[in-house]
């Protein structure tokens, strides 16, 4: 007779392979005439255990060489994540040093951008000194060319005061020379009579000395006494 079914060993219902202690004692008692290979159910049940184990071993086994291609696997996978990690940190590293230039950079402009603020400021503060400097300017320029405006003006009348006053003073010098110029006729034709008269006279009295050579001095007197009348006249003209 063969076992009972409800007695085989299911290596299923022994996930740790240990059977439960109460199987013994669902075991029924031994009788050899019901086991035709003279071996009691408790012995075929520690050999199929013993069988099952030993598969279990095998699967063990698979499974370690599987882990440990795995566990290869996984460390080779680590291993160029590694490099990648070093990889990453070096390109972090020239990235931080990127920034820090940057960073470096970005202080100096800041700190350019201040004192440009302060020149700006500076500027601002000089250009409303300069744009009132400017109105002021204007304002004295305006003043000055109404000033020059008023000269001119005057200028203008004056010139032409000027003028009229040239004009009259040409006027004047035209009669001046003319009547110079008929004075000086008048004194040629007067000088050149009188130079006539003069010459006539003292051929007169040279006549007179040379008819009276031998004369007394009362008559030399007498000749000096004429031309001093000759000289009388003359300046009477004169």
């Amino acid at each position: 007779m063969s076992a009972e079914p409800s007695h085989a060993f299911d290596p299923s219902n022994f996930p740790d392979n240990t059977p439960p202690s109460s199987y013994a004692l669902s075991t029924p008692a031994y009788e050899p005439t019901a086991f035709p290979t003279n071996q009691p159910p408790y012995l075929q049940t520690l050999q199929v255990y013993s069988q099952s184990q030993d598969l279990r071993d095998v699967d063990m086994a698979s499974n370690k060489s599987s882990t440990s291609e795995l566990l290869r696997g996984i460390q080779e996978q680590l291993g160029a994540q590694h490099e990648q990690a070093s990889e990453s940190t070096k390109q972090l590293r020239v990235i931080q040093e990127q920034l820090t230039a940057q960073h470096e950079q970005t202080s100096e402009g800041t700190k350019q951008l201040k004192e440009m603020k302060e020149v700006i400021s500076d500027l601002k503060d000089e250009i409303v000194v300069l744009s009132k400097t400017l109105t002021q300017f204007a304002e004295h320029n305006h003043t000055l060319l109404e000033g020059i405006t008023d000269r001119l003006d005057h200028i203008e009348k004056d010139g032409s005061s000027l003028r009229k006053g040239h004009l009259e003073l040409c006027e004047e010098a035209r009669q001046t020379q003319k009547n110079v110029e008929t004075f000086k006729k008048h004194y040629d034709d007067k000088t050149k009579t009188q130079t006539t008269t003069i010459m006539q006279a003292f051929q007169e009295i040279g006549k007179r000395l040379r008819s009276r050579r031998g004369k007394s001095k009362a008559d030399l007197t007498e000749l000096e006494r004429e031309g001093s009348c000759y000289e009388g006249s003359i300046a009477t003209d004169e």
